[in-house]
């Protein structure tokens, strides 16, 4: 494995576990979904990203 793949690999690793610690994130059986009460909050986050990475 790459270098710049692994640190991809650890970057959304990590990304998932913060997601799930602050219940952002449910997941069952190795399978995620978005906790309906936070719905909003990633669909903000998701076009924030969207926004700055076609900057």
């Amino acid at each position: 494995m790459k270098t710049e793949e692994k640190w991809r690999q650890r970057t959304i690793s990590r990304s998932l576990d913060m997601f799930i610690s602050r219940k952002f994130l449910i997941e069952t059986d190795d399978y995620y979904q978005t906790n309906p009460e936070y719905k909003l909050f990633i669909r903000y986050y998701a076009n924030f990203i969207e926004h700055w990475w076609n900057e």
